[in-house]
Protein backbone atom coordinates (compact mmCIF):
# COMPACT_ATOMS: atom_id res chain seq x y z
CA UNK A 1 0.00 0.00 0.00
CA UNK A 2 2.86 2.37 0.79
CA UNK A 3 4.39 1.88 -2.68
CA UNK A 4 1.02 2.44 -4.36
CA UNK A 5 0.44 5.63 -2.37
CA UNK A 6 3.91 6.92 -3.21
CA UNK A 7 3.44 6.34 -6.96
CA UNK A 8 -0.16 7.56 -7.35
CA UNK A 9 -1.38 11.08 -7.99
CA UNK A 10 -3.45 13.18 -5.59
CA UNK A 11 -6.76 12.21 -7.27
CA UNK A 12 -6.31 8.49 -6.65
CA UNK A 13 -8.41 7.12 -3.81
CA UNK A 14 -6.53 4.36 -2.00
CA UNK A 15 -8.37 2.26 0.55
CA UNK A 16 -6.53 -0.27 2.65
CA UNK A 17 -8.57 -2.88 4.47
CA UNK A 18 -7.55 -5.22 7.25
CA UNK A 19 -9.48 -6.99 9.97
CA UNK A 20 -6.66 -6.65 12.50
CA UNK A 21 -6.87 -3.51 14.68
CA UNK A 22 -3.10 -3.35 15.17
CA UNK A 23 -2.37 -3.63 11.44
CA UNK A 24 -4.99 -0.96 10.80
CA UNK A 25 -3.29 1.42 13.23
CA UNK A 26 0.16 0.74 11.78
CA UNK A 27 -1.10 1.25 8.20
CA UNK A 28 -2.73 4.57 9.14
CA UNK A 29 0.56 5.73 10.67
CA UNK A 30 2.75 4.58 7.79
CA UNK A 31 0.56 5.58 4.82
CA UNK A 32 -1.01 8.97 5.44
CA UNK A 33 -2.32 9.24 1.87
CA UNK A 34 -4.54 6.15 2.15
CA UNK A 35 -7.82 5.63 3.93
CA UNK A 36 -7.51 2.53 6.07
CA UNK A 37 -10.61 0.71 7.23
CA UNK A 38 -11.15 -2.27 9.48
CA UNK A 39 -13.04 -4.80 7.37
CA UNK A 40 -13.42 -8.50 6.66
CA UNK A 41 -12.09 -9.31 3.18
CA UNK A 42 -14.81 -11.95 2.79
CA UNK A 43 -17.53 -9.31 3.40
CA UNK A 44 -15.99 -6.16 1.95
CA UNK A 45 -18.01 -2.99 2.62
CA UNK A 46 -18.29 -2.07 -1.06
CA UNK A 47 -21.14 -2.25 -3.55
CA UNK A 48 -21.12 -4.52 -6.58
CA UNK A 49 -18.69 -3.42 -9.30
CA UNK A 50 -17.24 -0.23 -7.79
CA UNK A 51 -13.51 -1.00 -7.45
CA UNK A 52 -11.03 -0.51 -10.32
CA UNK A 53 -8.07 -2.42 -8.86
CA UNK A 54 -7.77 -4.88 -5.97
CA UNK A 55 -4.37 -5.70 -4.49
CA UNK A 56 -4.42 -8.91 -2.49
CA UNK A 57 -0.98 -9.48 -1.05
CA UNK A 58 -0.27 -12.77 0.70
CA UNK A 59 -3.85 -13.04 1.94
CA UNK A 60 -5.58 -15.82 0.00
CA UNK A 61 -3.62 -18.60 1.72
CA UNK A 62 -5.06 -17.44 5.08
CA UNK A 63 -8.77 -17.48 4.10
CA UNK A 64 -11.42 -19.49 2.32
CA UNK A 65 -10.01 -19.00 -1.20
CA UNK A 66 -13.36 -19.64 -2.96
CA UNK A 67 -15.13 -17.05 -0.82
CA UNK A 68 -12.34 -14.49 -1.28
CA UNK A 69 -12.22 -14.80 -5.08
CA UNK A 70 -16.03 -14.52 -5.26
CA UNK A 71 -15.92 -11.37 -3.13
CA UNK A 72 -13.16 -9.85 -5.28
CA UNK A 73 -15.22 -10.61 -8.41
CA UNK A 74 -18.24 -8.98 -6.77
CA UNK A 75 -16.53 -5.68 -5.88
CA UNK A 76 -14.47 -5.28 -9.08
CA UNK A 77 -15.82 -3.24 -11.98
CA UNK A 78 -16.17 -5.11 -15.28
CA UNK A 79 -12.69 -4.90 -16.79
CA UNK A 80 -11.24 -4.26 -13.32
CA UNK A 81 -7.89 -5.72 -12.31
CA UNK A 82 -6.80 -8.05 -9.54
CA UNK A 83 -3.14 -8.05 -8.53
CA UNK A 84 -2.67 -11.10 -6.34
CA UNK A 85 0.31 -12.64 -4.61
CA UNK A 86 0.41 -15.88 -2.68
CA UNK A 87 2.74 -18.60 -1.48
CA UNK A 88 3.53 -21.57 -3.68
CA UNK A 89 5.46 -24.61 -2.51
CA UNK A 90 7.12 -27.47 -4.32
CA UNK A 91 7.39 -31.04 -3.11
CA UNK A 92 10.02 -31.25 -0.37
CA UNK A 93 9.48 -27.71 0.98
CA UNK A 94 10.25 -27.47 4.69
CA UNK A 95 10.06 -24.60 7.11
CA UNK A 96 9.74 -24.04 10.86
CA UNK A 97 5.97 -24.39 11.17
CA UNK A 98 3.65 -27.39 10.83
CA UNK A 99 -0.11 -27.78 10.75
CA UNK A 100 -2.22 -30.40 12.58
CA UNK A 101 -1.50 -32.93 9.81
CA UNK A 102 2.25 -32.50 10.31
CA UNK A 103 2.69 -30.66 6.98
CA UNK A 104 5.34 -27.95 6.85
CA UNK A 105 4.04 -24.39 6.38
CA UNK A 106 5.68 -21.04 5.73
CA UNK A 107 3.41 -19.48 8.37
CA UNK A 108 1.43 -21.15 11.15
CA UNK A 109 -1.86 -19.55 10.12
CA UNK A 110 -1.82 -20.67 6.47
CA UNK A 111 -4.88 -22.73 5.55
CA UNK A 112 -3.15 -23.89 2.39
CA UNK A 113 -0.04 -23.41 0.29
CA UNK A 114 -0.60 -23.86 -3.43
CA UNK A 115 1.42 -26.45 -5.31
CA UNK A 116 1.31 -24.82 -8.76
CA UNK A 117 0.32 -21.67 -10.58
CA UNK A 118 -2.29 -23.72 -12.49
CA UNK A 119 -4.14 -24.36 -9.24
CA UNK A 120 -4.52 -20.61 -8.55
CA UNK A 121 -5.24 -19.67 -12.17
CA UNK A 122 -8.07 -22.25 -12.25
CA UNK A 123 -9.46 -20.96 -8.94
CA UNK A 124 -9.56 -17.43 -10.36
CA UNK A 125 -11.09 -18.57 -13.67
CA UNK A 126 -13.78 -20.56 -11.85
CA UNK A 127 -14.76 -17.30 -10.17
CA UNK A 128 -14.81 -15.07 -13.26
CA UNK A 129 -11.24 -13.70 -13.13
CA UNK A 130 -9.06 -14.26 -16.19
CA UNK A 131 -5.30 -14.38 -15.67
CA UNK A 132 -3.38 -12.06 -18.00
CA UNK A 133 0.14 -12.55 -16.62
CA UNK A 134 1.97 -14.22 -13.78
CA UNK A 135 5.45 -14.54 -12.32
CA UNK A 136 7.03 -17.08 -10.01
CA UNK A 137 9.76 -15.67 -7.79
CA UNK A 138 11.82 -17.48 -5.12
CA UNK A 139 10.57 -16.59 -1.64
CA UNK A 140 13.27 -14.75 0.27
CA UNK A 141 13.32 -13.54 3.84
CA UNK A 142 15.86 -11.25 5.43
CA UNK A 143 17.59 -12.58 8.48
CA UNK A 144 16.62 -9.30 10.16
CA UNK A 145 12.87 -9.72 9.56
CA UNK A 146 12.39 -11.98 12.58
CA UNK A 147 13.93 -9.31 14.77
CA UNK A 148 11.64 -6.63 13.31
CA UNK A 149 8.56 -8.81 13.91
CA UNK A 150 9.46 -8.91 17.59
CA UNK A 151 10.02 -5.16 17.65
CA UNK A 152 6.62 -4.50 16.00
CA UNK A 153 4.96 -6.21 18.95
CA UNK A 154 6.95 -4.45 21.64
CA UNK A 155 7.93 -0.99 20.43
CA UNK A 156 5.94 2.20 19.67
CA UNK A 157 5.43 2.64 15.92
CA UNK A 158 7.06 6.10 15.90
CA UNK A 159 10.38 4.72 17.17
CA UNK A 160 10.24 1.69 14.90
CA UNK A 161 9.61 3.84 11.80
CA UNK A 162 12.78 5.79 12.45
CA UNK A 163 14.81 2.58 12.82
CA UNK A 164 13.41 0.54 9.91
CA UNK A 165 13.65 3.32 7.33
CA UNK A 166 17.27 4.24 7.98
CA UNK A 167 19.40 3.58 4.91
CA UNK A 168 21.86 1.22 6.65
CA UNK A 169 18.98 -0.94 7.94
CA UNK A 170 17.29 -1.01 4.53
CA UNK A 171 20.60 -1.98 2.96
CA UNK A 172 21.21 -4.75 5.52
CA UNK A 173 17.69 -6.15 5.06
CA UNK A 174 18.22 -6.37 1.29
CA UNK A 175 21.68 -7.90 1.62
CA UNK A 176 20.66 -10.55 4.17
CA UNK A 177 17.76 -11.96 2.13
CA UNK A 178 18.04 -15.69 1.59
CA UNK A 179 15.81 -17.94 -0.52
CA UNK A 180 13.75 -20.56 1.27
CA UNK A 181 14.23 -23.83 -0.66
CA UNK A 182 11.16 -24.99 -2.64
CA UNK A 183 9.09 -21.92 -1.72
CA UNK A 184 7.98 -19.30 -4.23
CA UNK A 185 5.92 -16.13 -4.41
CA UNK A 186 3.30 -16.38 -7.13
CA UNK A 187 2.22 -13.01 -8.50
CA UNK A 188 -0.79 -12.85 -10.80
CA UNK A 189 -2.55 -10.10 -12.75
CA UNK A 190 -6.14 -11.00 -13.65
CA UNK A 191 -9.17 -9.15 -15.00
CA UNK A 192 -12.89 -9.36 -14.41
CA UNK A 193 -14.24 -9.93 -17.91
CA UNK A 194 -17.83 -10.78 -17.05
Amino acid sequence: MANLARESDAKTLIIGATIDRTHCKIAKELVKKADVIRADALKAPFRNGVIFVVFSTMLIEHLDDQALTKEIHFILKKGGTLVLSTVMREEGAKYFYRNEKGEYLLAPDHLREYKSEKEVIKLLADNGLVTKAYAIIPTKFSLLDGLFRLLYRNMPIEILKTIVHQKPITYLRKKTKLPIPHYYDLEIIANKER
